[in-house]
């Protein structure tokens, strides 16, 4: 029975032993080595011919030499520094009027006379209204300034009763006020309206609006 064995060659000097093995196991095992075994010689290889090759062009970009900046101007020297002025307290406005006196006999009358038979009046005189219904008088007050002012008026009232005044403010009815009774027509007392002025002239009326008429009235004074 033969044997069989497959191999590979892997190589010139490898395939010499690879025949020498194999001749040793297919002959019987009494038969002598007869054959000579030849081992195949290495074939001389030719060394490669190595090529020169002409190294290829390389164009290098150069950095291009740094362009200088023109030198700063020198930083102009320092403020100095600004005087601390006082802390300033906002002022109120002033009024529109300054404090003056508006005799009633000066303004306008309406149902009414300027008499002076009381005494503690001021000026020349003061107004007696008339028993009657719209009796009035009315002060033009000028004003530097459009604002509030207090009408202080000075008034006496021996009728042993209050009596109504309409207080009308350029036109513009404002508020009626009870003037009430003081001790006698000689007895004089102050009341206060508040009213709004226009820059200019302004016209302040006292209206009385009953069969009454009004106090006895001797001035106003705008503060």
């Amino acid at each position: 029975m033969k044997r069989k064995l497959r191999w590979s060659v892997f190589g010139a000097g490898s395939c010499a032993a690879v025949a020498v093995v194999v001749t040793l196991l297919l002959r019987p095992a009494d038969q002598p080595v007869l054959a000579p075994i030849s081992v195949p010689q290495a074939q001389d290889v030719e060394p490669e011919t190595t090529t020169t090759t002409k190294p290829s062009m390389v164009s290098i970009l150069l950095p291009s030499a740094p362009v200088e900046a023109p030198p700063s101007p020198p930083a102009p020297p320092p403020a100095p520094p600004e005087p601390r002025r006082p802390a300033t307290t906002q002022q109120p406005a002033p009024p529109p009027v300054v404090s003056t006196d508006f005799q009633a006999e000066n303004a306008r009358i309406q149902y009414g006379q300027v008499d002076s038979n009381y005494p503690g009046f001021t000026g020349s005189g003061f107004v007696n209204y008339d028993n009657a219904v719209g009796g009035s008088v009315e002060w033009t007050v000028p004003a530097s300034a459009a604002g509030s002012a207090d009408v202080v008026f000075r008034f006496a009232n021996g009728s042993g009763a209050a009596r109504m005044l309409l207080i009308s403010v350029n036109g513009v009815s404002v508020r009626h006020i009870a003037f009430p009774a003081t001790n006698g027509w000689a007895d004089w007392q102050t009341l206060t309206v508040h009213v709004d002025l226009v820059a200019g002239n302004n016209s302040i009326k006292a209206i009385a609006t009953t069969r009454d008429g009004g106090p006895n009235v001797d001035k106003i004074t705008l503060t």
